[in-house]
């Protein structure tokens, strides 16, 4: 494997990509699985993504239904799946 000027640095590769962007190239998602710039496979993100929404989804019915430990476990398991960016 040959390194470039513009290989990623160890730092970078541990900072995620903004929301709604290609891991690998940062174009904005499009209503489909392959990057539209790069040609990536975007569909196991997008998988994740929607584990992870689902997640937040079971975890608000349980707080709605006064279960506060199931919906600290679901909301746990959507941080997991996607946490939220930190500044």
């Amino acid at each position: 494997m040959t390194v470039t000027d513009d290989a990623p640095t160890p730092d970078a590769a541990l900072v995620p990509p903004p929301p709604g962007r290609c891991p690998v190239c940062q174009a904005r998602f499009r209503a489909s699985p392959i990057c539209s710039r790069c040609g990536t496979d975007l569909a196991p993100l997008m998988r994740v993504a929607a584990r992870a929404h689902a997640a937040r989804a079971a975890g608000r019915a349980a707080l709605a239904r006064g279960d506060l430990p199931i919906a600290l476990q679901w909301i746990a398991l959507a941080d997991q799946l996607q946490a939220p960016a930190r500044p």
